[in-house]
């Protein structure tokens, strides 16, 4: 007998899970509705659905097949009752689900509500808080109502009177502005002005219904700004990449321009063709020095015995070609120029920028290299030593006896200044400075004369 109430039992409870469940507070159906599409919700579970899944409240999808259902003219409350589900409950005495608040763990309080979000079930007292305040920096939690009992759900507040333990607060002082229980009234509060809290409630609907009026103008004052910031930072943002823009566009156009001012300047600097005859020559002296190198070693290996006519012709042959060589290298002469650049400098001047690129000069120089006397062959050039010789001598007599005769001059010039001296007092003066110039003169000749 025993054995037959369990498995009893274990059909009632597979019969709840897959019949009398309702799909969206997952508890036993409460008044449950049945839809288009034959599944069943509970009505005030359908009346959060359809609110928060909702834009217009006309249409939504079954939370269970997620078909497209629109609400009747008169609301969700027209959508019809599911009796036969009702008869099973009545049949089987399905009793409500109470569920304990999973924020304030009263068990005597009922969770009417549940988070989506947050997957908490609440109770009417620790659902405004959060509401306000959990779910600050998100968007808009989604909260169905499963409230399946009415124990709790009559009263007003869940606080107690901190002086008289216990009590509950049934009436509002506004002398003082607190909640007081009914002992806090006959003891401390008696000659004050008081109410009972439903009408306090009461009361505070009617201004939190005006508090309502005032957020939403103020909300729509919000979004009014909040469009114009939009608008403002959206123009700010296009005219700084604006201005960003033109600013790049001169700073390449100035950089162009001074690369440009830049190239000018070292196309003249590198301008200058002496660096490729600098070479040429370089070139040339390589080959005179081989040609140099070539004659030492000859002559430094020759022996007594290899003296002979043909000898001394190949080497006439070979001064002459180094002759020739060296007259083409001999006081080569080159211009080249010595850039000098000097870096300008930036001045500001107020908002203006005051810019010189700099200063270029190019100085020319001008440089002989191997300034050699022509060579001339061992035997043909001694004739004109001994040519140059004679001429020195005759020139060494010739001069030796131009000083004698001016000097011959000079005497006899001295002794008839001296005898007019004598002879002619009338013309003393001038006979005397004539006298000391002839012998100024003179002495003066001797001493170069003697220096020479």
């Amino acid at each position: 007998m025993e054995c037959d109430k369990s498995v009893e039992g274990d059909k009632i409870e597979r019969l709840r899970e897959r019949i009398l469940q309702c799909p969206i507070c997952m508890d036993e159906f409460q008044d449950p509705r049945i839809l288009p599409c034959h599944h069943s919700v509970c009505l005030n579970c359908l009346l959060d659905y359809v609110r928060h899944s909702s834009s217009s409240g006309r249409l939504f999808r079954c939370p269970q097949c997620r078909s497209d259902v629109c609400v009747p003219r008169g609301g969700v409350k027209d959508f019809p009752p599911n009796f036969y589900i009702n008869c099973i409950q009545d049949e089987i005495g399905a009793r409500p689900y109470f569920g304990v608040c999973d924020v304030c763990r009263r068990d005597w309080l009922v969770s009417q509500y549940r988070c989506i979000n947050c997957d908490l079930d609440i109770c009417k007292f620790c659902i405004h808080d959060h509401r306000l305040f959990s779910h600050a920096n998100q968007e808009e939690a989604n909260i169905m109502r499963i409230e399946t009992g009415n124990i709790g759900t009559m009263l007003s507040s869940q606080r107690t009177c901190s002086t008289h333990e216990g009590e509950a607060l049934h009436m509002f002082c506004a002398t003082c502005d607190i909640l007081v229980c009914m002992t806090c009234l006959c003891e401390d509060h008696k000659q004050h002005s008081t109410q009972p809290l439903g009408r306090k409630l009461r009361s505070a609907q009617h201004e939190l219904q005006t508090e309502l009026d005032t957020v939403g103008v103020e909300l729509v004052q919000v979004d009014k700004v909040m469009g114009e910031v939009t608008d403002l930072r959206t123009s700010i943002l296009q005219e700084r990449e604006a201005c960003v823009r033109a600013v790049r566009a001169q700073a390449r156009a100035l950089t162009l321009e001074i690369d440009a001012q830049g190239e000018e300047f070292i196309s003249n600097i590198t301008a200058d063709g002496s660096v490729p005859a600098l070479e040429n020559y370089s070139s040339q002296l390589s080959n005179y020095r081989d040609q140099l190198q070539r004659g030492i070693h000859f002559l430094e290996n020759l022996e007594e015995g290899d003296i002979s006519l043909e000898l001394i012709d190949t080497y006439q042959r070979y001064q002459k070609s180094v002759s020739e060589c060296q007259k083409g290298l001999a006081g080569k002469t080159f211009t080249h120029q010595q850039p000098s650049f000097s870096p300008g400098q930036l001045r500001k001047a107020g908002q203006y920028r005051l810019f010189h690129f700099g200063g270029l000069k190019n100085i020319r120089n001008k440089i002989a290299f191997l300034p050699l006397p022509p060579r001339k062959g061992r035997w043909g050039g001694m004739f004109d030593i001994i040519r140059g010789e004679q001429a020195r001598v005759a020139f060494t007599g010739c001069w030796r006896a131009l000083v004698a005769m001016m000097t011959l001059v000079m005497v006899v010039t001295l002794i008839d200044l001296s005898l007019k001296l004598c002879t002619s007092p009338g013309t003393f003066t001038q006979t005397l400075a004539g006298f000391t110039f002839v012998l100024y003169v003179s002495v003066a000749a001797v001493c170069a004369y003697i220096k020479a």
